[in-house]
């Protein structure tokens, strides 16, 4: 089928292009070559790639069942007509035609046999794969990025928060929950610089076990707050007493506007570690610190008649 488009070929080299270098000191330096070798009309613009996220915000509303019409209407709202709109007011989704959606369209139902290109759409089918069956349905809450829906929550259009528990983790939480629960944060694993914060138990042999997890692009209270919530609905019936974490209380308020404010918080061994050291370098001299810091190293891991000696002692 011929290209109604035309071939963006021009069989020549444009040297026109922008490189960018960012230094170990923070500085940045930029070389702009604006010379091109070909017409750069906006009429040319239709050669450009739709950019990914905007082919996702797409494939969400396509699989949302919103019209192909009221996608494009929705792309073109804010925007004249393409021949007579001024370039410097012009965005990229005023390039969006009906043959892009159809395009994306034919993509999203062929995915049975072929994977989606973005990530964003294979998580939004994966998720929506795993919500068609409710027996094992393990997704607590699930928003995507560009999309406006729980504003009411706090949560921004560029938000993306994904929580999940099994129903292993959930039998897990239900045994051991009102034990103690712990909940851990990691950081800079994936490309996205999304959080992965991890609420774990304490089985019966004293070892950890993860019982819901949340991917997030934002780690505050009012994120953290929609987890614990989405937990609790799945497993009304627990009742959380001791919350153990690290000193970012963002986390424990949100805990405790959930399981109430009876709800006692623990910091895990290397936070109390952390928060000792720092404050003996502040008070002791360096003569006696080496002494505190081993005393303390002992009393960590010391019984309480042994700690209550030692501080008598001390006084």
């Amino acid at each position: 089928m011929k290209n109604r488009k035309g071939s963006c070929k021009i069989n020549r080299i444009c040297p026109a292009r922008m490189l960018v270098n960012e230094r170990h000191d923070g500085t940045v330096k930029v070389k702009y070559i604006h010379t091109h070798t070909h017409s750069i009309s906006l009429k040319d613009t239709r050669h450009l790639r739709i950019p990914n996220s905007i082919r996702s915000q797409i494939a969400l509303k396509l699989s949302l069942g919103v019209p192909s019409e009221r996608i494009l209407q929705e792309f073109y709202e804010d925007a004249s007509d393409l021949e007579h709109r001024d370039v410097a007011m012009k965005k990229r989704q005023h390039f969006v035609t009906a043959k892009h959606i159809n395009s994306v369209k034919r993509r999203l139902f062929d995915l049975k046999t072929n994977k989606a290109s973005d990530d964003a759409t294979s998580v939004f089918l994966k998720i929506k794969s795993l919500q068609s069956n409710p027996s094992t349905n393990p997704i607590l809450f699930f928003k995507m990025q560009h999309s406006k829906e729980f504003s009411e929550k706090g949560l921004n259009p560029k938000d993306f928060l994904l929580v999940f528990m099994t129903n292993k983790q959930k039998e897990m939480f239900q045994k051991f929950g009102e034990r103690i629960l712990c909940m851990d944060s990691t950081h800079g694993t994936n490309s996205y610089l999304f959080k992965l914060i991890t609420l774990l138990v304490v089985d019966e042999y004293k070892r950890g076990y993860p019982v819901a997890f949340c991917v997030t692009n934002r780690e505050d209270e009012t994120t953290i707050k929609i987890f614990i919530e989405s937990v609790h609905r799945r497993c009304p019936e627990t009742v959380i007493s001791y919350l153990m974490s690290d000193d970012d209380i963002a986390g424990f308020n949100a805990v405790r506007s959930v399981y109430g404010n009876n709800v006692k918080h623990y910091l895990c061994i290397w936070h109390v570690m952390n928060s000792w050291f720092r404050n003996v370098k502040k008070y002791c001299t360096m003569m006696n610190r080496n002494d505190i810091e081993k005393d303390l190293k002992n009393l960590l891991h010391s019984k309480t008649n042994t700690i209550t000696k030692y501080l008598v002692q001390i006084l």
